[in-house]
């Protein structure tokens, strides 16, 4: 609704079988260290929100719907969707590591938005970026940076069945990450993969199929396949 909230550290629960709505902007920014943003309910909406939680010295965390992997104390949503117009910066400004941003949920998650975790312009490495839904995962316009100027870039993790990458396909790079080996089967076209501000990583429980040429336009950009069958 536009309103903004600066604090140290901000926590929305809205409890179990509930629906959260979040805009406006959120700011936890620290002199130091990042603050920590956590957003929990059934159902969450980041929708035309901004959050801002990135430090001098190292950014800070964004839990939303979950933690890594849907693992720890933190409880998971059903479902997480955060639109085009919503952003997350977790920045280390100065010189320090980027942050730690989670977009999860246990049945689908739609990201759209942009995250950076990006390390700092005088040292320092990139990130974590996680955005999985168990279930389902749909990315068209999301983005991620966790480039680092003088460190190592930060990482973007997704998780299907199977993932094909070919010229056509409609599934983001959320779709597809490390980490999980996932549920459900994605087709990736490489263009979402080649803009991506990170190394790209990606999982599939059965097979991962490459049918067009993947070209990374970040230099030096890692690319990772982990899990399944690899057909090239």
């Amino acid at each position: 609704n536009g309103s903004s909230i600066k604090a140290n550290e901000v926590t929305v629960d809205s409890g179990e079988s509930s629906h959260v709505t979040v805009g406006g902007r959120i700011d936890v920014t620290g002199e130091a260290v990042g603050g920590v943003v956590t957003i929990l309910g059934d159902h969450i909406n980041v929708f035309d929100a901004e959050i801002y939680a990135s430090g001098s010295t190292a950014g800070g965390s964004v839990f939303i719907g979950g933690d890594y992997k849907g693992e720890g104390p933190l409880r998971n949503a059903r479902m997480s969707f955060m639109n085009e117009g919503s952003s997350i910066i977790a920045d280390a400004v100065v010189e320090g590591d980027g942050g730690k941003v989670i977009l999860f949920a246990e049945e689908n998650t739609i990201f759209d938005g942009f995250i950076s975790a990006k390390g700092g312009p005088l040292g320092g490495n990139g990130g974590l970026v996680e955005t999985s839904g168990k279930q389902n995962l749909g990315v068209l316009t999301g983005q991620v940076d966790t480039i680092a100027a003088l460190g190592e870039r930060g990482s973007w993790l997704l998780d299907p069945i199977t993932v094909i990458i070919a010229s056509g396909g409609t599934a983001s790079y959320d779709d597809v990450d490390c980490g999980t080996g996932g549920s459900g089967n994605f087709t990736i076209d490489p263009i979402v993969l080649n803009a991506q501000g990170a190394d790209v990583c990606i999982e599939a429980l059965a097979s991962i199929t490459v049918s067009n040429d993947v070209v990374l336009n970040t230099p030096g950009a890692s690319l990772t396949f982990q899990g399944g069958i690899l057909y090239l």
